[in-house]
């Protein structure tokens, strides 16, 4: 009777286990865009989602490509305004989700501030790599 009721709650789990697997989003990296609400709130809308994989890509390459660090003068003005959110969703279950905050510059660059595993530092995006990151998320301001 006791192995009867050990090998039910083993399946059960299992079955458990499987279902559970299945759940959540897998599938190619998309780009969630939004703008800060108010401190505490995105508001993302649902016609930005960038599903192209080839866009997704390149902006994932001119992200990791950034190595030029913002100083603090443009940072702190930069903050002022409320920034544009972008989330890369890797929807792999693997690998972090990448959380940026973009500011976009008058003189066409763009600051942003890019935020994993407790690591946040600003970086600055020239006027042609700024201008081609507005074009793949459709940045108007």
């Amino acid at each position: 009777m006791k192995l009867k009721n050990i090998s039910f709650m083993v399946i059960s789990m299992l079955l458990v286990m499987v279902l559970l697997a299945g759940c959540g989003e897998k599938g190619d990296p998309l780009i969630r865009v939004g703008i800060q609400g108010t401190k505490d709130t995105v508001e993302f809308d649902e016609n930005k989602v960038i599903e192209d994989q080839a866009a997704v890509k390149e902006f994932k390459s001119i992200i990791a490509d950034a190595h030029t660090e913002a100083n603090a003068a443009s940072v702190q003005e930069a903050e002022i305004d409320k920034p544009y959110i972008a989330i890369i969703d890797n929807r792999d279950g693997k690998s972090l989700t990448v959380w940026l905050n973009l500011w976009l510059q008058r003189d066409g660059s763009v600051l942003f501030n890019k935020k994993r595993s407790g690591d946040s530092r600003y970086f600055l995006l020239d006027h042609k790599a700024g201008a081609r990151v507005k074009q793949l998320l459709a940045l108007k301001r």
